[in-house]
């Protein structure tokens, strides 16, 4: 039996929500210059993404199919939240529910391109190894060595991704502050009333907005949104037991989650080539500015390791 090889970053069955009437997407990638079409099974997807290689060179790809089964429960769940929003104001979920959906969303937000290749950052992992040792945390001296290989660096940064992934599929979700937080929130949906407007969906799909003037990835956010569909997205915030179905009337506020997608993500796609064009050609004034400035090291290294920081998303093995 032949092994899964091509793994995509965004689930297909959040994909097929965004294709327009030939089930294609229009999609843009910040390295090209223009937008092309295609369909869900050739977009956001990267070959042997979650395998690991083994001693013998084989490759271990179960992972694959762990993540299968969790975007198999979260897609029952939001077709019968998607179905039940058209004939009613509000629904009940059941705390399962709640909890599959929960953690859906905090395996996205880990299973990126920039996240896995965020430990071939020298800077971050120079920050890494500072912020562990202010927790007591040391790397030896050899373990620095090994991590100036490249080849070494790129398997070990497999390696913590993959790891990281198996925390969120095992019981070591509930380890993390910032999951026992949302998971106090309330899940509701919010769908568009304006047929010309539509929301994208990219490779780092997450939108995190908070109250706070200053506010950064580090920080527990007020509100966290999820496009599921082109004309649907669901959040975590209020602290209830009702799942609100609200209507979007606010078009600057689908412009916003969609810029905010464009300036995280390194590919977006959509089902109107006009809107996937307007956001390729503004990509400039949308892009993040953190990403274009030096990390501020110490205020990074402060955050992490006060009272209210959660050292478990940043540690290493």
């Amino acid at each position: 039996m032949s092994l899964p090889k091509r793994h995509h970053i965004v689930p297909q069955f959040i994909l097929k929500r965004f294709t327009n009437q030939n089930q294609k997407l229009w999609c843009f990638r910040k390295e090209r210059s223009h937008c092309f079409l295609a369909s869900t099974q050739n977009v956001f997807v990267e070959n042997n993404f979650y395998s690991i290689i083994q001693s013998d060179g084989s490759r271990d790809t179960s992972m694959e199919g762990r993540l299968a089964d969790i975007e198999y429960k979260a897609d029952k769940i939001l077709c019968k939240i998607i179905e039940n929003s058209r004939m009613r104001p509000s629904l009940q979920i059941s705390h399962i529910e709640h909890t599959i959906l929960t953690r859906f969303l905090f395996i996205q937000s880990f299973r990126s391109q920039s996240y896995r290749e965020s430990a071939y950052n020298p800077e971050l992992f120079d920050i890494s190894v500072e912020i562990n040792e202010k927790l007591g945390y040391f790397l030896s001296e050899q373990d620095r060595k090994i991590w100036e290989d490249e080849e070494i660096r790129s398997r070990m940064s497999q390696s913590i991704f993959l790891r990281s992934l198996d925390k969120l599929l095992s019981d070591g979700f509930w380890e993390s502050k910032f999951v026992r937080e949302i998971m106090q929130k309330n899940i509701g949906l919010m769908r568009i009333i304006d047929d010309r407007e539509s929301f994208i969906i990219g490779d780092y799909p997450i939108v995190s907005m908070s109250n706070q003037e200053e506010f950064s990835k580090y920080d527990q956010p007020d509100e966290v949104y999820l496009p599921i569909s082109h004309d649907i997205i669901i959040y975590w915030r209020r602290k209830n037991d009702i799942l609100e179905c609200r209507s979007i009337t606010d078009n600057q506020f689908i412009k916003r989650i969609n810029e905010i997608i464009l300036s995280q993500s390194r590919t977006v796609a959509g089902r109107s080539r006009d809107l996937i064009t307007s956001l390729s050609t503004s990509m400039a004034a949308f892009d993040d500015p953190a990403r274009l400035k030096p990390f501020d090291r110490e205020a990074i290294v402060t955050k992490l390791t006060s009272g209210d920081s959660d050292p478990s998303l940043i540690s290493i093995e």
